[in-house]
């Protein structure tokens, strides 16, 4: 009886863009008698092709104990040719972990007999400069964070900025009449409440000390009894008849010419 085999050779390209490939008759179900090769390289060669077999269901046989393959086999290579290390050799009786080659180039090989056939296999394929769309969304979210934490500082900094010239513009100020006052942009003063008046400068008809009576030569310049909360301001001394006076001043010395 003659059978006739289906071979097929198929390249493929890997790029940083996740693709797909099917077996023969996928989802539904794959040929008998079929051979089929895809190499799939990279579009950089210096990136590495990854693939993730998504979806696999290939003839095997269940057995009590264990089950095993029968002649349909899924095969991945590293590299180009099927003399290269053998990444993956099954019928997908278990998942296939996800693998990646230490070059550009994966070769896949398919093969099915004359019996029984199954649903096939969808694989994943990709370089390694690929981002998973989840990645590239959560880096994306983490770069608009960032510039909203940017913006929300620099819009406080700006805030503070503003607040800090108006109170130094609006701060008090005390003008030469003793009265608060605040400047504004044309620095002219705004009356506002009056200060201490025991801490504004005194003026001269206000001073709580009294004025020394004139000097004598017998008594020099006698102060009187009251002399205010401020006795530090003339040096008074106690004379024997209990009065209380100030220092004596030398008599004026008269200087003559002589011509």
């Amino acid at each position: 009886m003659y059978i006739e085999y289906i071979v097929s050779d198929v390249s493929l390209i890997a790029t940083s863009t996740a693709k797909y490939l099917y077996s023969d008759g996928y989802p539904t179900a794959y040929s008998n008698n079929l051979t089929y090769d895809w190499l799939i390289t990279s579009d950089i060669s210096t990136e590495l092709v990854n693939i993730i077999v998504e979806d696999c269901q290939i003839e095997y046989l269940e057995g009590k104990v264990t089950s095993a393959c029968q002649v349909d086999e899924l095969s991945i290579y590293d590299g180009e040719f099927d003399n290269s290390t053998a990444l993956y050799q099954s019928c997908c009786i278990t998942d296939v972990p996800a693998l990646n080659s230490s070059g550009p180039s994966i070769l896949i090989r398919f093969v099915t007999d004359a019996t029984i056939v199954a649903k096939g296999f969808r694989i994943k394929y990709y370089n390694s400069a690929y981002k998973s769309p989840d990645v590239a969304a959560a880096f994306g979210l983490y770069i608009a964070l960032a510039l909203i934490v940017v913006a929300i500082v620099v819009c406080v900094a700006i805030i503070a900025f503003y607040v800090m010239k108006k109170t130094k513009m609006n701060s008090q100020r005390v003008n030469p009449v003793g009265e608060a006052t605040t400047s504004t942009k044309t620095d002219s003063y705004q009356t506002t409440s009056s200060i201490d008046e025991y801490n504004k400068p005194p003026l001269p008809a206000d001073s709580p000390v009294p004025l020394p009576n004139d000097w004598s030569e017998l008594e020099g310049m006698a102060a009187p009894l009251n002399i205010g909360p401020r006795p530090d301001l003339i040096n008074f001394k106690n004379l024997s008849d209990g009065q209380t006076r100030g220092n004596k001043l030398p008599p004026i010395q008269q200087v003559h010419e002589i011509d």
